[in-house]
């Protein structure tokens, strides 16, 4: 069923409740929420804001942020760099410019050596890194030089 607010064959004013689904433009924000009883408020949704002309999405009904850019409004980093000095095995490596990520076993951090994804280390397993702190890896085979590493952050701490 489609809803339109102005359109006088739909108009069945607001919010328009459907089971667990709400539809709703009380201001300048159309939004469509999902949660129980007829509390919007506090409800994870999607929404049109109007004054900027932006699509947006929250998991609390509280915090909104535009659609694509993650569950935190964090757009992903890409930093790259060529190494000038070998990277040896098992030794810490700090990210440039001491870049942060959060640390979860690779979920937050992508890790390229010239042009080809390294797998991290998970579940007491070693594979191609592992993450050593907030802003260094750690490398389980040497990095020589003239390689091209590339970071994508994902989340920060």
């Amino acid at each position: 069923m489609a809803v339109c607010r102005y359109s006088p064959q739909t108009n069945f004013g607001t919010p328009v409740h459907v089971g667990q689904l709400h539809i709703d433009n009380p201001t300048v924000y159309s939004k469509i929420t999902a949660g129980s009883g007829s509390a919007c408020g506090d409800s994870p949704g999607l929404r049109y804001n109007e004054l900027n002309t932006l699509w947006e999405f929250s998991n609390n009904g509280t915090d909104w942020f535009p659609l694509g850019s993650g569950s935190a409004g964090f757009t992903p980093i890409k930093t790259t760099e060529f190494i000038t000095t070998q990277i040896n095995e098992g030794v810490n490596h700090t990210l440039p410019d001491s870049q942060t990520f959060k640390m979860a076993q690779g979920a937050w951090l992508d890790t390229i050596f010239n042009g080809q994804l390294l797998t991290h280390t998970l579940d007491g397993r070693d594979f191609d890194y592992e993450e050593v702190s907030a802003s260094q890896v750690k490398f389980h085979f040497n990095i020589p030089v003239d390689t091209v590493l590339t970071y994508i952050i994902r989340k920060r701490p």
